[in-house]
């Protein structure tokens, strides 16, 4: 329960340091440019490229940043359904916040939390977000991709999670410091993860200072109740303009040989449009593409 509460603290911080990172700045885009450009009235979600590994016993979240543009009713006060859409079929998810993180003249840039059940164990891909108004209307929105990884794993003390990477502009490290909290020499091994047009070459080193970027090694041991931080080098095939990922994956590591997994904090990967033209390029483009949001 304790672990449970420690996921849900760090995941509300993530979103309101996600929020604050859309906020559009450059004021330069005319509010007549604007006019000439802007989409319908309507709420158009973000793409995101995420992996969230859980156990068996904890219920998922998704933190989904979207524009309201124009008079469009507010999610809180309009919709009393959130279905999500995935490859096992429908998810009932439970409404848990949206936080707004900026105000123009023509949208709002938001976050819309949604808790999902306990699932069992398996894979789920959800790509789409159905909302049912007060009315009885229903709408369904492309999210992007998000990878759901179920998993019975077994809850054990041999490393103690220090500091970790809870935000980037960029996909290409994740660093976590760890502790050995055994009598034995544990090994790191991988850092497991299943993102859409990623690339899964993982490279290990290490360093006895998790703010320590020159003394690197690539002795990836830890000794009895040693801390070391292990950066993990990774990387997209084909980077997009503007990044949402949210990554929760799983450390595998090994004692006398014995192959064992860790659940680490998830870390938001993001590089949002940050300015009223790129908000606007960023909103038609998917429409463009898609046909639609």
């Amino acid at each position: 329960m304790n672990k449970i509460k420690i996921t849900l603290s760090v995941i509300m911080i993530i979103i309101i340091i996600t929020v604050s990172l859309i906020l559009v700045e450059n004021r330069d885009f005319t509010f007549l440019n604007i006019l000439k450009q802007y989409p319908e009235e309507g709420l158009y979600f973000c793409k995101w490229n995420s992996y969230h590994h859980y156990n068996y016993d904890e219920k998922p979240f998704l933190q989904l940043s979207y524009f309201r543009f124009h008079s469009m009713p507010g999610i809180e006060e309009n919709i009393k359904e959130y279905i999500l859409k995935s490859d096992k079929g429908d998810i009932i998810a439970t409404y848990k916040g949206n936080t707004i993180g900026v105000q123009r003249d023509l949208y709002t840039g938001n976050t819309l939390i949604l808790q999902l059940p306990i699932l069992k164990p398996n894979q789920y891909i959800i790509d789409r977000l159905e909302l049912v108004d007060i009315n009885g209307k229903s709408k369904i929105y492309d999210i992007g991709n998000w990878n759901i990884q179920i998993e019975s794993i077994e809850m054990v003390e041999d490393l103690i999670i220090g500091r970790s990477t809870l935000y980037s502009y960029d996909f290409d490290t994740y660093r976590v410091e760890l502790t050995n909290n055994t009598n034995h020499i544990i090994n790191i091994k991988d850092l497991n993860f299943e993102l859409y047009n990623s690339v899964h070459e993982v490279a290990i080193i290490s360093s006895d200072d998790f703010l320590d970027n020159n003394n690197l090694s690539t002795d990836c041991s830890l000794n009895p109740m040693q801390t070391k931080t292990f950066q993990f080098t990774i990387k997209l095939k084909e980077p997009d303009e503007f990044t949402f990922i949210s990554l929760r994956p799983v450390l595998t590591y090994s004692v006398d040989d014995i192959d064992k997994k860790l659940l680490i904090p998830t870390s938001i990967i993001s590089n949002p449009p940050n300015s009223d033209e790129q908000v606007i390029e960023y909103i038609n483009n998917f429409i463009n593409s898609r046909g639609g949001m």
